[in-house]
């Protein structure tokens, strides 16, 4: 079972650039992952919040067909009270990571709809 909570999800950016150009290449898109774990400060709360950062082909290359930025965060919580900061962290961000991610594949292939391209559909991901 595991001993964190996700209490909220939100959409922080999104932006979506398609090239109507023949283009170069039309797999093997760069793809880029980043997160950001920022603690809550207080000492009554035990939450945190997990940022999840994908970028997919580059802003200004005209050698792809799409470039595609998207940044979700989560607030999660934990509920053990001996758990630190620390391990509170690592099972946040294994688990929340699998948690915003499976938001991101929603928009990315609802976005491709929406621009008249096929959808592409990202595999489910496990972070270890």
């Amino acid at each position: 079972m595991s001993m964190i909570k996700c209490e909220e999800v939100c959409l922080f950016e999104e932006a979506f650039k398609r090239n109507l150009n023949d283009v170069e290449k039309k797999d093997n898109i760069p793809v880029k992952l980043e997160t950001n774990f920022a603690p809550n400060k207080s000492k009554e709360v035990q939450d945190a919040k997990l940022e999840l950062l994908m970028i997919i082909g580059e802003e200004n290359a005209e050698r792809y067909a799409f470039y595609y930025k998207i940044k979700v965060a989560g607030i999660f919580s934990w509920y053990e009270e001996r758990m630190s900061i620390e391990e509170a962290q690592k099972e946040i961000e294994l688990k929340g990571m699998e948690i915003l991610y499976s938001f991101i594949r929603t928009y990315f292939y609802d976005t491709l709809k929406k621009a008249g391209m096929d959808p592409i559909v990202l595999p489910p991901v496990r972070f270890n």
